[in-house]
């Protein structure tokens, strides 16, 4: 149990990670996309 408790866990932090990185790159593009529109 303690073994797939572990895993559990790692698993829900890398997609966290991922989730985290994902949020910035769309930021990132929206920003330089309403930078262009804007200017």
């Amino acid at each position: 149990m303690s073994n797939s408790c572990v895993t559990f866990e790692k698993l829900v932090m890398l997609l966290i990670e991922a989730l985290n990185l994902i949020c910035v790159l769309i930021a990132r593009i929206d920003a330089n996309y309403i930078y262009k529109a804007c200017s």
